[in-house]
């Protein structure tokens, strides 16, 4: 379904959209143009184009796989948390 809708532009943005898009397709032009802007996005798409992103995935891959012999410590406190014996069977 489809809404009209009237705005108002400059004179030069006027001429412009005639010039280089055409008359009868404005309309198609500025939806085009304000959809990605005003809708949410497929995420599923989303994700799919960031997985094909080659380049992407592995700086991404990178980042959270350690290097060989590197110890990765989880913050100030490593080493300071006991975890008591019986924990899996505490009620």
């Amino acid at each position: 379904m489809s809404k009209k809708l009237t705005i108002s532009v400059s004179d030069e943005v006027y001429e412009g959209l005639h010039r280089k898009v055409g008359r009868r397709r404005i309309s198609q032009f500025l939806e085009k143009l304000a959809r990605p802007h005003v809708l949410p996005e497929d995420i599923e798409t989303a994700y799919r184009d960031m997985a094909a992103d080659e380049d992407r995935e592995r700086e991404a891959t990178s980042l959270g796989t350690p290097v060989a012999g590197q110890v990765r410590r989880l913050g100030f406190m490593a080493g300071q948390i006991v975890v008591p014996d019986d924990l899996d069977r505490m009620v």
